[in-house]
């Protein structure tokens, strides 16, 4: 039902809009419109009560009168669109004074005729509309509407990175994970040689198994040459997954792998031949079938090189055929309680002595979770968002009309029960999931705009669509509906992935509701109540049912996405005059979708404000697609072979995001696109002068991932100083040298909102004073390259509150000292990467006294998970400087340390004691991070011998 109040909810706005003065409506119909409008915001009252209700307590009666009317909001909103649409066309471009004249002329007939036109079609709708409002009075009873489920308001949570690790990462999982360690063989700090051993955890829906499996990976994986972690899902797709495989073995190999053109037999020989003689662990996650993991364990062979692989799945059956089989159990008592009371309880293990109630609380939800982890987590999300008082009545209503207790439906009632406590907006944005692909990485900023373009995000005072939409994708998180995916060693979320029972409740949801169309899915395929204003292909096979199968008007489709089809003739798509409503058009990884002729209708769909042709091999677009796309609001043309984009993009004043890679040339009139929040374009040496110029037109930019290669260094502050509320700047080239850097350092102002700065192909002489806390509060993510590191510059840095990702390249040798006793220093830092530079951690306070002990805590770089330096051994040696680097200070967070060992005029043994002090460092650390040594210019190292004589 919520559904329904949220399609209402956007439709009252705009009947607003239609009455403004502009629009010159008859006085008839506006008395009319407005009459509409009041009888619409009673019925959006009374949805949203109804909407409260949990749907086991609804009359069937009342979800069809509620479905009556979201369909009758659908079809408003497209009559109110196609009026705005006609009535705010624009002339052409620079015609001749007498040409110009006729098209005006022309216009205002035409616009007179569209006002005349929708007198008669407001007249049908309230007729309609009065049938549905008589409806309403016979079917929602007020003593139905008593008593709703209260729904808090969302709050934003600044520290939502904290939240990518499972519940059971927290509590019970030390054991399991030690066990499958133990099976493998992998105790000790070396992997021992002989046969492949193989090992499978099986068990149900949110159980662990994955979480389970990613905690061994994690700590074994660094003992391995190499690695790889890859979900299946129960709709498998092979190519997909041996792409996957190898992208994760060699990122750098197989950095473009997902658009090669290569087959699944061809797939599996590369990842034949690139395993064979290599030791490696690979995790592969959710296999639902026999086939599936025949082929995998066809590639993977029988190796003797200590090669281990761990193999999760539902399927007792695939897990016997694996190997040894270790079978997840439910979190014991006392783990599902302490789980329960630290997530409900600010950390704490367990309930004040006198607070009966919440014991009696909590003895009733963990008897109905059954030791289910995802089922704890979700209800105590549930929980955390309301008032103690409320939680008595909350665990009531779990398990609300079940005949039966087994864990696995208790959780699906749990899941349901979270989904219906959400608001109304979240609950929407979260349905749209379910027309994505199972187990499927679903892009961060490729989600918030999609949820733009199909008009989820409602407008804030003060903030912009984006910024909206991205708390909305930050409080699923937080009430643990999604799962973020954050870039590897990097501090940002890439994305998202949905749980598989997740996934189940949203698609069942979905598909009761026709909020989604699956063509694919076999139990998805057919939209059996009529209507399917959303269509997603989530399956290359041949014989999908053609859209006018469906029992979907064409001309009410609004979203239509495909992604991963091999062949363009397998699209079920309408008539291009008649799919007339879309406003979302998604063709990602088409590979067949390379001639003109296939997007030669898209500029008639005149209310399309979301166009992606992602990875698909189109080589130009129509000539006339920014003519009539007056509502766009997003295209991205990323990994396509477009090289230039039609002149009549620039009139599309309204696009706020546009992406394209290097291949596209970058437009003389892009600054025409004054609009835009978000660009992705890397212009030539050519073109970068007139494209920095006119970047400083885009005031309202937010992110710009670009090159200046062949631009003035002082052309480019001028723009940059422009834009006041950019957020993220990421530079790729290298434009500038040491000498020419002075501009930057002097005369760049940088916004305060700056949260990403990556300058790292610049290199500046030292650290430029506007780089500091007092200038940029919010910088959380830093990358530059420098002349000389100073050690003044890591105490400024240090002092960057919010920090937490610090990437620094430095040309000079230097030996960096941080204090470990320094509270102010790298509060947030979680990954720093100074590959060309030394560091030591020291003590900065004077030693106690014999009898005294050290009371002082250690608190530098406390969030520290992965560190990367160089050791310069010569350097050291010539400094006197014993190899006490200090690792063993760093907090128990450390998961990862990498070095650069410098060997140039070093000898032998120097450098092999280096590495022993290393060693010796991560081996007396709390956790025991992974080491990584690499020796750089081993062969400028002075023999032995010869140490005497240097």
């Amino acid at each position: 039902m919520a559904l329904v109040a949220e399609a209402m909810g956007s439709l009252v706005p705009k009947l607003t809009e239609l009455l403004k003065e502009e629009y010159k409506l008859q006085t008839g119909v506006r008395e009319k419109i407005n009459f509409l409008k009041n009888e619409l915001e009673d019925m959006h009252a009374a949805l949203r009560k109804v909407g409260d209700m949990h749907p086991d307590l609804l009359d069937e009666q009342v979800r069809i009168w509620a479905r009556k009317v979201r369909e009758l909001s659908y079809d408003m909103e497209d009559v109110i669109d196609a009026f705005l649409v006609r009535v705010d066309g624009r002339e052409p471009a620079n015609p001749g004074c007498l040409e110009r004249l006729v098209h005006m002329m022309c216009g205002l007939f035409t616009k007179t005729k569209v006002r005349h036109q929708i007198s008669g079609i407001v007249q049908d709708i309230n007729t309609k509309l009065q049938e549905v409002s008589k409806a309403r009075e016979r079917y929602i009873a007020s003593d139905l509407l008593a008593n709703p489920a209260a729904t808090q308001s969302s709050t934003h949570d600044p520290r939502i990175l904290s939240l990518n690790t499972d519940a059971t990462e927290l509590v019970g999982i030390d054991g399991p994970r030690n066990d499958i360690i133990k099976i493998l063989s992998l105790e000790g700090d070396d992997v021992p040689l002989g046969k492949m051993i193989k090992v499978s955890i099986v068990g149900s829906g949110g159980m662990g198994k994955t979480t389970l499996a990613k905690a061994v990976y994690d700590s074994v994986k660094g003992k391995f040459q190499c690695s790889a972690f890859v979900p299946v899902g129960q709709n498998q797709d092979l190519k997909r997954v041996f792409m996957d495989i190898l992208n994760d073995l060699d990122k750098e190999k197989f950095d473009n792998i997902h658009s090669t053109k290569k087959d699944v037999r061809l797939l599996m020989k590369e990842v034949y031949e690139f395993l064979e003689n290599k030791r490696y662990i690979i995790v592969i996650d959710d296999i639902w079938k026999f086939d599936a993991w025949d082929m995998i364990a066809n590639v993977l062979g029988d190796s003797s090189c200590g090669s281990r692989v761990i193999v999760t799945t539902r399927i007792s059956e695939i897990a016997e055929e694996v190997g040894h089989v270790y079978e997840i159990k439910q979190l014991s008592d006392v783990d599902s309680r302490m789980l329960l009371h630290r997530r409900i309880l600010s950390g704490e293990d367990q309930c004040p002595d006198d607070d009966y109630d919440l014991e009696e609380v909590c003895d009733e939800i963990l008897r109905k979770c059954e030791g289910v982890p995802l089922a704890i987590v979700t209800t105590s999300s549930l929980l955390e968002s309301k008032p103690r008082e409320d939680w008595s009545e909350l665990y009531r209503s779990i398990g609300l009309g079940a005949k039966d207790n087994r864990h696995v439906d208790n959780t699906m009632k749990i899941l349901s029960l979270s989904y219906y406590h959400l608001p109304y907006h979240l609950r929407t944005c979260l349905l749209y999931l379910s027309a994505f692909p199972e187990d499927y990485v679903i892009g961060k900023q490729t989600l918030i705009w999609r949820w733009i373009g199909e008009g989820f995000v409602c407008k804030e005072e003060g903030r912009d669509l984006y910024e909206v939409g991205e708390s909305y994708f930050n409080e699923l998180v937080k009430r643990r509906m999604i799962m973020p995916i954050e870039a590897e060693n990097e501090d940002y979320v890439l994305g998202c992935r949905v749980h598989d029972m997740v996934l189940g409740l949203i698609r069942s949801l979905s598909s009761s509701e026709n909020f989604v169309t699956l063509l694919g899915i076999e139990q998805y395929n057919t939209s059996h109540q009529g209507y399917g204003r959303r269509i997603s292909i989530l399956s290359s096979k041949t014989g999908l049912p053609p859209v006018a199968n469906l029992g979907t008007a064409e001309s009410q489709v609004r979203s239509f996405s495909a992604n991963g089809l091999s062949y363009i003739d397998v699209l079920p798509l309408p008539a291009p005059a008649k799919f007339e409503a879309v406003r979302v058009l998604a063709l990602q990884n088409c590979e067949s979708l390379q001639d003109l002729h296939h997007l030669e209708y898209v500029g008639s769909l005149l209310h399309l404000r979301y166009l992606a042709l992602t990875n698909s091999p189109l080589s130009e677009l129509p000539n006339g697609i920014g003519g009539h796309l007056r509502f766009l609001e997003t295209l991205d043309l990323w990994g396509t072979g477009i090289e230039q984009v039609p002149s009549s993009v620039g009139k599309l004043t309204q696009l706020l995001c546009l992406q394209a890679d290097i291949k596209t040339r970058v437009p003389d009139w892009i600054g025409n696109l004054t609009s835009l929040q978000e660009l992705w374009m890397w212009p030539d040496a050519a073109a970068a002068g007139q494209f920095v110029k006119e970047l400083g037109k885009m005031k309202d930019l937010r992110v710009l991932c670009t090159q200046f290669m062949g631009a003035s260094a002082s052309d480019v502050i001028e723009s940059l100083r422009s834009l006041r509320k950019i957020q993220k700047v990421h530079t790729f080239d290298r434009w500038a040298v040491v000498g020419q850097c002075v501009p930057w350092e002097q005369g760049f102002i940088t916004p305060q909102c700056l949260q990403f700065l990556c300058l790292r192909c610049l290199i500046f002489t030292n650290l430029p004073p506007w780089i500091n806390p007092s200038i940029l509060p919010n910088l959380s993510n830093l990358s530059l390259s420098l002349q000389v590191l100073r050690q003044a510059d890591m105490e400024i840095l240090g002092r960057l509150r919010v920090l937490r990702r610090l990437e620094l390249f430095a040309m000079g040798s230097a030996i960096i000292r941080i204090g470990i006793h320094d509270t102010l220093l790298f509060r947030k830092l979680r990954f720093c990467t100074m590959a060309t530079t030394s560091i030591r951690f020291v003590s900065t306070v004077p030693p106690p006294a014999a009898s005294a002990a050290i009371t002082t805590p250690v608190s530098v770089m406390p969030c520290l998970e992965l560190l990367h330096f160089s050791l310069d051994v010569h350097f050291f040696k010539d400094c006197n400087l014993a190899f006490d680097i200090g690792l063993e200070h760093l907090p128990s967070s450390l998961r990862t340390v990498k070095v650069f060992v410098l060997c140039h005029l070093a000898n032998e043994e120097d450098v092999k004691e280096a590495e022993a002090a290393l060693l010796h460092s991560v081996s007396i650390h709390p956790s025991r991070p992974d080491l990584q040594l690499e020796r750089l210019a081993e062969d400028k190292m002075v023999p032995s011998h010869l140490k005497d004589d240097q």
